[in-house]
């Protein structure tokens, strides 16, 4: 009586054909998920972005970027996203951060009689890329030993942060009307996500790595880092631009870019939200100011 059986070398055929089969739709599923984490990422910009212009509304300017650290606001270091948390159905975590701030102007106060602010600590989901998986709950802060929340999306200084040319920079207050290059030609946000040590792009507030927010929750087309603040893992005292870059590199906070491919999200003046490839990278800087002259630019 004959046995029907497979031979070894059948049943490795058919080994591989599954592992093929299983590799090309493992592949088909990751990009298919790509996908929808690009249009939840694009839809989360949208929202940050008509929360700017729902507070520009009510009070006729911008937020500022950034307050002064060191200044005598009564919010210092506090970001524009905190400022936008009632325009985007964030009202309670806005009336805490308003009462932590009240509690004590030290954000990150670790003394005997205080400890940092609580608010920091909530996710907000309008501000997290779904695509940048290290950033999706919260994070306990090797520097301040207590857990803080982050931002994919940040505000647009200018050309770099110290020459204050853009929309959002420290302690600003620029109202619409004074872009003179058109709502079109000026983004408000782009996408940069924190930095490798989750040290550097903190939603709530923060120094940035000069003291004024820079590459914290505002940054430049053209960032000039100087390295004012150390941070973990020397970087290059150099010009940064937009172009690709790595979760794993530390050095990569310092200019725009995203976890998807081939370039980022921007969110303009107009209201909306654009993919701008990398290549775009050497027109950046001309749609980062807000009266540079330049109009009717090509960057689609």
């Amino acid at each position: 009586m004959k046995r029907c059986a497979f031979t070894l070398l059948e049943l490795l055929v058919v080994v591989s054909i599954i592992a093929v089969l299983f590799g090309l739709l493992l592949g088909a599923i990751q990009k298919i998920r790509e996908s929808s984490n690009r249009v939840t990422c694009q839809n989360n910009a949208k929202q940050v972005l008509l929360g700017l212009h729902n507070y520009s509304n009510s009070n006729s300017c911008l937020p500022a970027g950034i307050k002064d650290p060191f200044g005598k606001s009564s919010w210092p270091a506090a970001g524009w996203q905190i400022f936008i948390l009632p325009f985007i159905e964030q009202e309670a975590i806005y009336q805490e951060a308003m009462a932590e701030y009240k509690r004590t102007k030290c954000f990150y106060d670790v003394s005997i009689n205080s400890y940092p602010h609580t608010a920091m600590a909530h996710p907000i989901k309008n501000f997290l890329c779904p695509s940048d998986p290290r950033i999706q709950n919260r994070y306990l802060s090797r520097s301040l030993g207590y857990f803080v929340n982050f931002t994919s999306y940040v505000g647009n200084c200018g050309e770099d942060c110290k020459k204050k040319n853009g929309l959002l920079f420290l302690d600003s207050k620029i109202a619409i009307t004074e872009v003179l290059d058109g709502t079109s030609n000026t983004f408000v946000i782009g996408e940069r996500p924190p930095n490798a040590n989750l040290e550097l792009g903190w939603w709530y507030a923060g120094l940035g790595y000069d003291g004024r927010g820079s590459g914290e929750m505002i940054l430049g087309a053209k960032e000039q880092f100087t390295g004012e603040i150390p941070l973990t893992g020397p970087c290059p005292l150099r010009v940064y631009e937009f172009s690709s870059g790595r979760f794993s590199e530390q050095c990569d906070a310092f200019h725009f870019w995203s976890p998807h491919s081939n370039g980022a999200h921007f969110g303009f003046l107009d209201g909306s939200i654009r993919f701008l490839r990398y290549e775009a990278k050497p027109i950046l800087p001309a749609l980062a100011t807000r009266s540079g002259g330049e109009t009717g630019l090509n960057f689609d």
